[in-house]
């Protein structure tokens, strides 16, 4: 019986020791699997974070170049604005110029060009397409500006437009086919409907909206 005892233990514990040989075992197999597996995983997520942040470099590239092109568009039409008003005030002075050295049978016609420039100037076909052109850089600036201030005109709304591109007041003058001081007149009552006070500028005003 003891000997029966004595093999039996021994049997036993051998078989709890191959137990917790082969729970070792598997453990370590389980360990390797968790570890191979994190590895593939971190591999992916790198990759992906990486490729994300490709898209966003080219994302952020193509805004950029967009921005610029739409810059681009609205400087160069804007230009195209001013020398095209230039010229046309300058052959509006020469026709004033031919008026007083003509002969009065020559007035009609001179007068009906010159009516003809002025009405160029009031056109509105050439704001709409600056209007479209400035809205593609500097979107929502009108709904923005009409809700600080509802009451103002669509020529006062144009003033605001050239204030926003800082150009100069000869400049705005010329695309809007009127004098230097005609703009500063506007500016002035502009400041004023606008409620702004003595310390407020109305150029930082606009440039903020």
């Amino acid at each position: 019986i003891t000997l029966f005892l004595i093999t039996f233990f021994l049997l036993f514990f051998g078989a709890v020791r191959v137990y917790n040989w082969r729970l070792l075992q598997q453990k370590k197999w389980l360990e390797s699997v968790v570890t191979e597996r994190t590895k593939e995983i971190n591999l992916k997520n790198k990759q992906i974070i990486e490729q994300n942040e490709k898209y966003r470099k080219l994302k952020e590239k193509q805004l950029r170049e967009q921005i610029e092109y739409k810059n681009k568009q609205l400087t160069i039409y804007t230009l195209h604005l001013i020398q095209k008003n230039e010229s046309l005030k300058e052959l509006q002075l020469e026709i004033n110029k031919a008026i007083r050295h003509s002969d009065r049978k020559d007035h009609g016609d001179l007068r009906h060009f010159g009516s003809l420039i002025d009405y160029s100037f009031r056109k509105d076909d050439e704001w709409e397409k600056f209007k479209l052109y400035f809205e593609s850089v500097h979107s929502g600036f009108f709904e923005n500006l009409l809700q600080m201030h509802p009451a103002l005109s669509p020529q006062e709304l144009r003033l605001c437009a050239l204030i926003r591109l800082n150009l100069s007041i000869q400049e705005t003058a010329t695309i809007l086919g009127i004098s230097a001081e005609s703009v500063k007149t506007a500016r002035s009552r502009l400041r004023k409907k606008m409620d702004l006070s003595s310390q407020e500028s109305l150029v930082d005003h606009i440039m903020k909206t």
